[in-house]
């Protein structure tokens, strides 16, 4: 496994958003205005179910890896100054000369190459260098092989990604991958309530009522079932809650319509739930809390879920300074 640094893009690499180069000092993207690893996301563009793209770490060590297959751990520099770890790609494949030139010609049939270059005269990039295959296409992957991860990991002060700025392939540690930057470990401990960017992430901004909710109820939460058993942000949930075999994943919301804290809430819940899911995993319950007050039209939309759907998900309301909702 190798690392490669990507660009910064908050268009999710899928097409050109422009900042990277403002960002960067001498460097190609800020020369360019872009970097090529901009359409590295897009799976809407594949060939015979590979998708295309280009990495300029490979790109500085073709000659050396072309025709091989690595797993690599791509990071980017936010506009934060952070290093963040964006995701992986299991088997990504080198390109040979020839199969750039394939992808190439076949990218120019389609009309792909005239829409990247449309996507740049946008962003006022420079379009002189999507005119050859190896400045377009070095490696290929099937979309099935990218993992990536949200939110992005936040690299730790010791990491090695935060001793370079170059764009240069770097050995990763993979046991370290595989038991420590998959998982986000928890706290017992509450958090600071204040307005922040959330880490790794530009201009997603931490909801300070959901901050002050996530303490409150955390020390209310461990009160009852004890220190040890209640975490905040493990593995990116609000609140767990282990009782026993039976497991409670708490996602909270600071809105005032019951139905806008549901509609946000329970996509986040069901993957938190069962994305990753073991099926000797305890039972889970998902609870959904918010300040906005349960109506009939409420009670009766959670029972639908319960009952039709059989999503075993509870609605509560909660605010500053009340005591423990009772779905606990």
């Amino acid at each position: 496994m190798y690392l490669s640094r990507i660009c910064w893009n908050s268009n999710g690499w899928v097409f050109p958003s422009g900042e990277a180069s403002h960002l960067e000092k001498d460097s190609f993207v800020t020369d360019h205005g872009f970097g090529h690893e901009e359409w590295l996301l897009n799976f809407t563009w594949l060939l015979e179910g590979y998708h295309y793209g280009f990495l300029q770490p490979i790109g500085s060590s073709f000659e050396r890896v072309t025709g091989q297959t690595a797993d690599l751990l791509l990071y980017a520099i936010n506009p934060n100054r952070q290093r963040v770890y964006v995701g992986e790609i299991h088997g990504c494949e080198v390109l040979t000369r020839a199969q750039a030139k394939r992808a190439f010609e076949y990218y120019k049939r389609q009309g792909w190459l005239k829409e990247m270059k449309q996507q740049l005269r946008e962003i006022g990039a420079d379009l002189t260098t999507l005119n050859a295959p190896l400045e377009c296409f070095n490696v290929r992957f099937r979309p099935t092989n990218f993992e990536g991860y949200q939110p992005l990991r936040l690299a730790a002060p010791d990491d090695a990604i935060n001793k370079t700025s170059r764009y240069r392939l770097m050995a990763a540690d993979k046991k370290w991958v595989q038991t420590e930057l998959r998982r986000r470990k928890g706290s017992t401990e509450p958090p600071q309530v204040r307005t922040i960017n959330r880490s790794g992430h530009e201009g997603v901004i931490v909801d300070p009522v959901e901050k002050a909710m996530q303490g409150e109820l955390l020390i209310l939460l461990q009160n009852k079932f004890g220190k040890d058993n209640v975490t905040r942000e493990t593995d990116c949930v609000d609140l767990t809650v282990v009782n026993g075999n039976l497991k409670l994943l708490v996602e909270l919301k600071s809105d005032s319509d019951a139905r806008m804290a549901i509609r946000k809430a329970l996509g986040q819940v069901l993957e938190y739930a069962y994305y990753n899911a073991n099926p000797n995993s305890q039972n889970v319950r998902l609870i959904i809390i918010a300040p906005g007050p349960v109506t009939p039209r409420v009670t009766q939309y959670v029972k639908l879920l319960n009952e039709n759907f059989r999503i075993p998900v509870s609605y509560a309301v909660f605010s500053s300074g009340e005591t423990l909702p009772s779905v606990f």
